[in-house]
């Protein structure tokens, strides 16, 4: 079904309305850590300004801190080297041939999102996240080289809404081209306004509506890019017209939300909790600057006694000053105190760090030499701390992305045909990065106390451990550990490896009896042998 440009620019004017109020302080917190990042929401990109805003910041704390958070999100949900994502079936042994097939799909899912160019895009994205509280992040098929291709698109370009109110599933992204670029890319089709233009000027610039959102009738399955689930037009806005459709399958766009405001799709960062603090330090800088200039300089009094004139004496080495006596000249003591300075200086940045999560991530409370069982256990109060954030990442970005590339690699016929066991089952998809086993590590150590308690007191009450099952505790522990599923014996491999034994146990024991049995033998008829004949 073709879309309408009036309804979509209406709708895009919408999201614009409710994207204003929070638009200037989104700028202030990229100004403030990141100004380079924060070009284009007044409309202009200027690399020079924001190299000016840049120079003007009298302290890096939180553009440091931020970029700790950023990595530190990073590597505790999607780390590059080791496999972060799984595919698992509700109330199913994960060594079924259903939960094999899952694993292998997980493998694969996840090779090929990290030789992809996701790693490169996703630091930005997550410099995004903590700062404005939001980012976009575009997952498609590269149709030259195959696999997937990742785009960040910049903040300032977007505006998205959501119609489950829910996750985000409308986004509109307006970019600039130069007139050849569009037309090379749309043809005569690039709108009667955009045509006359690349014939008078091929590089002057036009602007562009990206508009991707779900079709309110489409057919399901359907092959033909106008009628799948989620549109996506592009809209000369020059011409008010829509000058090419086509379509997805899924939402394309991942728009995840940290602190998301009441009433509006849009949220904030962490730095929007440490802005004040940010300004605050960068303003008592400049303070602390300028005494450090008059200390560093001097101050000095002098008296106009017809032989000085200190309008024109000026100070410096090497240099004489005619005065009537010594005194007509001397230093002036400024009054200024570092201390206070340096103290309140002292306390801004580690509020900043500890609003930013930047202090113990660093381990920056830490004193001496740690044992590994500190470094785990501080590791553990770090994930713990992040929980909130992770789980809202993983709701709106994870999740959603897997989802994804899963289907794109399904549609492609890039992953192995599915068992029958899978017919009609659903699956979920579950991680198993370093924050999600963070989360279940209170289940990993309530399942090693409870099989150390058993082993304890075993001898003391012999029937103790029968209200145990050492099976499932073993499974549930190597679920929540991250085991690799590769590894563990599925329940009937251990079925057929413990009958194999308790036949091998059966087989030598009764070898042993009949060996026993034949020595007897052997030795009555020695004895029936050695005895004197009657």
């Amino acid at each position: 079904m073709a879309q309408n440009a009036a309804e979509i620019l209406k709708i895009w004017n919408q999201a614009k309305e409710s994207r204003t109020p929070i638009q200037s302080h989104w700028q202030d917190a990229y100004d403030y850590t990141y100004p380079q990042l924060g070009q284009g929401f007044s409309g202009i990109k200027d690399s020079g300004t924001a190299d000016s805003k840049k120079a003007e910041l009298l302290d890096s704390t939180g553009t440091d801190a931020t970029r700790t958070l950023a990595s530190a999100l990073i590597s505790g949900m999607t780390p590059a080297n080791s496999q972060w994502l799984n595919l698992r079936i509700s109330g199913q042994d994960d060594m079924s041939a259903a939960g094999h097939y899952l694993s292998q799909c997980a493998e694969l899912v996840w090779r090929n999102i990290h030789s992809a160019n996701y790693d490169s895009e996703i630091y930005g994205s997550m410099l995004d996240f903590c700062i404005a509280g939001s980012f976009v992040l575009y997952i498609d098929i590269d149709r030259e080289r195959g696999g997937f291709v990742f785009e960040q698109w910049p903040i300032s370009e977007c505006w998205w809404s959501s119609t489950t109110r829910a996750r985000v599933n409308m986004i509109f992204r307006e970019h600039v081209l130069t007139a050849a670029q569009a037309y090379g890319q749309f043809g005569e089709k690039a709108g009667e306004k955009v045509v006359a233009t690349y014939q008078r000027n091929p590089m002057e610039k036009v602007r562009y509506l990206h508009a991707i959102g779900p079709r309110q009738v489409y057919a399901m399955g359907g092959k033909l890019a106008r009628n799948k689930p989620f549109y996506s037009v592009y809209i000369s806005l020059a011409d008010n017209q829509i000058v090419s459709e086509s379509g997805f399958d899924e939402f394309p766009c991942m728009v995840p939300r940290s602190t998301k405001l009441p009433g509006c799709e849009y949220a904030t960062g962490l730095v929007s909790d440490a802005l004040p603090d940010i300004k605050e330090l960068n303003y008592l800088k400049r303070y602390e600057k300028s005494a450090a200039e008059l200390a560093v300089s001097g101050m000095w009094i002098a008296q106009d006694d017809g032989v000085l004139n200190p309008r024109t004496v000026k100070v410096g080495p090497r240099k004489v000053i005619v005065a009537s006596t010594v005194d007509a000249m001397k230093p002036l003591l400024t009054g200024s105190d570092f201390k206070v300075a340096f103290q309140n200086e002292q306390t801004l940045q580690n509020n900043i760090r500890r609003t930013l999560m930047a202090d113990v991530l660093t381990m920056a409370n830490g004193s001496g030499q740690m044992t590994a069982t500190e470094v785990n256990e501080r590791m553990n109060i770090i994930r713990q701390q992040m929980a909130p954030m992770y789980g809202r990442l993983q709701a709106e970005f994870l999740i959603p992305m897997v989802e994804r590339c899963f289907m794109l690699m399904l549609r492609n016929n890039v992953l192995p045909p599915p068992p029958d066991d899978l017919n009609g089952i659903d699956f979920h998809v579950a991680f198993d990065n370093p924050l999600a086993r963070a989360q279940k590590l209170a289940q990993a150590t309530a399942i090693q106390q409870a099989v150390g308690f058993v082993a304890n007191y075993a001898q003391v009450m012999p029937g103790i451990g029968d209200n145990l099952d050492v099976d499932a505790a073993t499974r549930d522990l190597f679920s929540t550990l991250g085991v690799p599923a590769d590894i563990i014996r599925s329940d009937d491999d251990v079925k057929a490896l413990r009958t194999q034994q308790a036949q091998a146990a059966q087989a030598q024991q009764a070898q042993a009896m009949q060996d026993q049995l034949g020595m007897q033998n052997a030795s009555e008829q020695i004895t029936a042998a050695n005895q004197p004949a009657a």
